[in-house]
């Protein structure tokens, strides 16, 4: 007898929304034996669902979950009957029931009694509780009742096709898993039975040089064991960073004890101690998981869009970006910045001095941005506007260069190279090429990528979902190397040299070289780092902030080696700036803005109130001065001794993001709702332009063509048209 069993104790209180306990009774046996505090109606639906998809349109797996006890239900159907397996994903993860034979006519009946009794207690208990829910539910009991069931399900390979890998390694992890009658292939890589596919049969086994026989061996479920193995090597990796002497588990769930000495780099597994750094056995833990993915999907190719595989993935990659990263190699040459010439600019006349400047629009464009905001970035034929969805290219008189979209994410760069990312493939696009089409193609896991796009040494790095970084070869579009750092929502990326640099919120540096994406060294700070670092020579300059404390500190770009560190008093800061021997960074404290200077070994030399508002503020270099702007358009220039030259007040309403100022032939172009050009040598107010409060990014070529994107997408070009100055004598 099949009976669907659903809790009545939430009709006890008033309004309660139906959470209680959810069994399947099979001749007296509770299959879904601890769910006890289960969602009814989302649970009811997706049961609907799954059956459906099993009994009517004739799919030959499919699975629901009970999400508050971690059960994963498995339907698969076998002739005029469905098999149900019940996995447990909480720890340890594995295969609870079954699989147990049902007939799928007595199943179907038993679901549709359980959501008419499920509508009817709705209906008692309360009536006005979900509307749309009820209607769905009953709309889905119908589907069941009336739909004939399918009877003609496609065979199954009647065939054991075996999948295995080799270890490697001083201690390394091996498989070997049964891919029984076809199951792997039960997936198309779009309809259900993600998780029924992945739960062969199969063996794990560990594998430590000088043992004749594998010092532990399990049989089960290899995907299951993978991802235990995978949950456990996080947990290890965690003692390794707290340098804990000592640490166990019972490996992938089973009653077989492994326990690792930190300290004498030796584990013990069933009375046998191996010499194996802990490192190593983490890493062979990760790997197991990375290796099992590659051997399925290799063996059938739509598993590579597998959530549950693709999760399992993730999972490793992010331990393995944990692991201790290794020592750079000691014949390696620094990883110095390269140093930038002096742009020699024309000034804007040639005889007199500037008095008044007019600019009036060209032209503007609308629809250039998606959900996120876009930035302007300014290509040798005019602008460019990258956004997370698209990047769109102009020539200075307005005419559409180019325009590439991509459904996962677009990565752009000023060179004109954009790399365009879909479900299935990856594109490479080059300016030299407008009407050519794709310079390469590639296939893709579907991972997002954009907006950022560095090329460097052959490679195109490109940003990931604002956290990661991967790497493309810019000849063959072959992915190089990619870094996913745990416990990440922002990620500041930066190249120095041979060095790609990834600053995180959860206060890791990453230095990676950037031929291969080893990562040569991994740093830990107490706050999140505020944006990415800054080259200086071989060293690098970065800020850490949290609330109403912030620390600069400087570091061997090459090794990591911190060179010094600077507690300030200061929230929000700014990007830091370099000048000469001196470092500059503006902050917030008591609600008023200050401004620090560095010395070259980290002591502070003098402090300056701003009176520009609150932060946040962007600082730029113009010539040996300094100039800070505030996000409300208000700006002061200091001398190098931080003597005040002059200063601007307001124009407007703050905006919502710090725009940085700009600097092109002699003119400054400072951001706001009223962006103005103001003279650098006496702070002279030579034009305005409204811009409007929606301004997010400005930008000016070196014809003093001054491009303004808003929020909306919008793109407006703005022409200078009139110049007074004064000759001979003055004004």
């Amino acid at each position: 007898m099949i009976r669907f069993r659903i809790g009545q104790s939430w009709k006890r209180e008033a309004a309660a929304r139906p959470i209680d306990a959810f069994g399947l009774d099979l001749d007296g046996v509770d299959l879904f034996a601890g769910a006890s505090e289960e969602p009814l109606e989302r649970v009811v639906a997706d049961l609907a669902d799954a059956l459906y998809a099993v009994a009517v349109r004739g799919e030959r797996a499919a699975e629901f979950g009970l999400p508050e006890s971690h059960l994963e239900i498995v339907l698969r159907r076998s002739d005029a009957d469905v098999e149900v397996e019940v996995v447990n994903l909480a720890r340890p993860a594995r295969r609870v029931k079954g699989p147990v034979r049902v007939d799928v006519g007595e199943f179907v009946e038993a679901a549709v009694s359980c959501i008419r009794a499920l509508l009817r207690d709705v209906g008692e208990a309360a009536p006005d509780l979900h509307p749309e829910v009820r209607r769905a539910l009953s709309k889905k009991a119908e589907a069941l009742e009336q739909g004939p069931l399918h009877v003609a399900v496609p065979p199954r390979e009647v065939r054991t096709r075996p999948l295995w890998h080799e270890p490697h390694g001083a201690a390394a992890f091996a498989f070997h898993l049964e891919d029984v009658d076809g199951r792997l292939s039960e997936y198309d890589g779009k309809g259900s039975g993600a998780l029924a596919s992945l739960l062969g049969p199969g063996t794990v086994s560990l594998v430590a040089t000088g043992l004749a026989q594998p010092a532990w061996e399990h049989r089960g479920t290899p995907f299951l064991s993978a991802l235990e193995l995978a949950r456990q090597a996080a947990e290890l990796v965690h003692a390794i960073e707290l340098d804990e002497p000592r640490w166990s588990c019972g490996i992938a769930g089973t009653a077989t004890t492994l326990t690792v000495d930190l300290k004498s780099e030796t584990f013990t597994i069933r009375g046998k101690k191996v010499s194996s750094p802990p490192a190593a056995l983490a890493r062979a833990m990760f790997e197991l998981g990375e290796a099992l993915a590659q051997a399925l999907t290799a063996a059938h190719r739509p598993q590579a869009r597998n959530p549950w595989l693709q999760e399992l993935v993730e999972r490793c990659r992010e331990g393995m970006a944990r692991l201790g990263a290794t020592s750079p190699p000691a014949d390696v040459r620094p990883a110095r910045a390269r140093g930038r010439r002096a742009r020699k600019e024309r000034p804007l006349h040639g005889t007199g001095r500037v008095r008044r400047l007019r600019f009036d629009l060209l032209w503007e464009k609308g629809g250039l941005v998606g959900n996120e905001r876009g930035r302007i970035l300014l290509a040798r034929r005019g602008p460019l506007v990258s956004s997370p969805e698209m990047a769109c290219a102009f020539s200075a008189r307005g005419k559409l260069l180019y325009r590439h979209v991509g459904a996962h994410g677009v990565a752009a760069a000023a060179d004109g190279w954009t790399l365009a990312a879909g479900l299935n493939r990856v594109l490479a696009f080059t300016s030299e090429r407008e009407n050519a089409g794709a310079v390469w193609l590639r296939d893709h896991d579907g991972t997002p990528i954009g907006p950022e796009l560095v090329r460097r040494d052959g490679l195109c790095v490109v940003t990931s979902q604002g956290r990661n970084v991967l790497a493309f070869s810019e000849v063959t579009g072959r992915e190089v190397w990619r870094l996913m750092p745990p416990r990440t929502q922002r990620g500041h990326l930066s190249v120095q040299g041979h060095r790609a640099l990834l600053a995180t919120d959860a206060g890791y540096l990453y230095g990676l070289d950037l031929a291969d994406g080893q990562v040569r060294f991994r740093m830990r700070a107490a706050m999140p780092f505020a944006g990415p670092t800054i080259p200086w020579g071989r060293r690098l300059l970065a800020t850490i902030s949290r609330g109403d404390r912030s620390v600069v500190f400087v570091a061997d770009a090459h090794t990591g080696a911190i060179a010094w560190t600077c507690e300030l008093p200061l929230g929000a800061p700014s990007r830091p700036l370099v000048s000469g021997a001196r470092i500059l960074v503006a902050g917030e404290r008591d609600r008023e803005g200050i401004l620090v200077c560095l010395s070259s070994r980290g002591r502070v030399l003098w402090e300056r109130k701003l009176n520009l508002g609150t932060a946040p503020f962007s600082l730029m270099a113009v010539g040996r001065a300094l100039l800070v702007t505030s996000h409300n358009g208000a700006a002061v220039l200091y001398s190098p001794d931080g003597v005040t030259e002059w200063r601007i007040g307001s124009a407007g309403e703050e905006l919502a993001t710090a725009i940085p100022p700009c600097l092109s032939r002699g003119v400054l172009f400072i951001p706001g709702e009223v962006t103005r050009a103001v003279d650098p040598g006496g702070g002279r107010i030579l034009a305005e332009v409204r811009t409007g409060i929606g301004l997010v990014d400005l930008a000016v070529d070196p014809r003093l063509n001054l491009y303004a994107l808003d929020e909306d997408g919008s793109l407006r070009a703005f022409r200078l048209t009139t110049t007074l100055a004064i000759v001979g004598g003055d004004l």
